[in-house]
């Protein structure tokens, strides 16, 4: 039986994490077993919803249904299974496994041991005589990375009307770019425009960072550098046509 829960899921592309107190509330006093498992599950997926625009949130959701049916699957006397569609929020397909060989098993282990919840705990001995080096000391940020409340590029919702991109890399060293087309001899999907150092405007400057060893450029020029030099960015209306576009350009040289 459940006798108290709390469950929070983060990178969902909000500013804190999802608190899922209909879950917790539905599950607290209840025995486990598969229909409750099926409920709760249901549940969550109603509650762990990414903001619109969050990267892949069919994965995401998928994660947080897979953390609950991984956590309390093992701890319900029914072997249950759950499929990849019922992960990604496109079914709900749970099965049974077969109950005579649940209850083979069953008897053939009579020194089986119920599932319990176990804990651990790991000491470490440290010594004292260059105190405080060697010290443990609590990672910054460690807190908010561990509660899901850290906030990663990719928890970022996109704006609305949002391009992307993606940069295409020379694969020679010091070769001569005469052109950059695609394998299909016909702009891919999506795309809208192919940039390179000649579309920097005027008085812009061709620098991608500056460092303590001088600017690096951003695009290579005519001449590139060496072999993974960002040559040209492709600009799209999604990042995978972007990232396809850029995998189909082909770079012509003159070495």
């Amino acid at each position: 039986m459940v006798n108290n829960c709390q469950l929070a899921f983060g990178a969902f592309g909000t500013k804190h994490a999802i608190r899922a107190r209909r879950v917790e509330e539905f599950l607290n006093g209840k025995l486990l077993s598969f229909d409750v498992l099926y409920e709760a599950i249901i549940l969550l997926r109603d509650t762990v919803v990414a903001e619109v625009g969050t990267p892949n949130p069919a994965y995401r959701s998928s994660l947080a249904v897979g953390f609950l049916f991984e956590f309390f699957s093992s701890l319900t006397k029914t072997n249950v299974e759950i499929s990849r569609s019922s992960l990604c929020g496109y079914g709900n397909d749970f099965s049974l496994k077969d109950s005579k060989v649940q209850q083979y098993y069953d008897l053939s282990d009579k020194n089986k041991v119920p599932t319990l919840l176990s804990s651990a705990k790991q000491v470490v001995q440290l010594s004292r005589e260059y105190y405080p080096v060697g010290g443990p000391i609590t990672k910054s940020g460690a807190a908010l990375q561990a509660s899901g409340e850290a906030v990663y590029v990719d928890d970022i919702p996109s704006p609305t009307n949002c391009l992307y991109g993606a940069f295409i890399y020379s694969t020679k060293p010091l070769a001569r770019i005469k052109s950059i087309e695609f394998k299909s001899n016909s702009i891919p999907c999506g795309v809208i425009a192919l940039l390179t150092f000649k579309d920097i405007p005027e008085g812009g400057e061709n620098i991608g960072c500056k460092s303590m060893f001088g600017p690096e450029t951003l695009f290579a020029n005519e001449l590139t550098r060496g072999a993974g030099q960002a040559v040209a960015f492709v600009v799209a209306d999604t990042q995978k046509n972007a990232n396809r576009a850029a995998n189909l350009a082909v770079i012509n040289y003159e070495i």
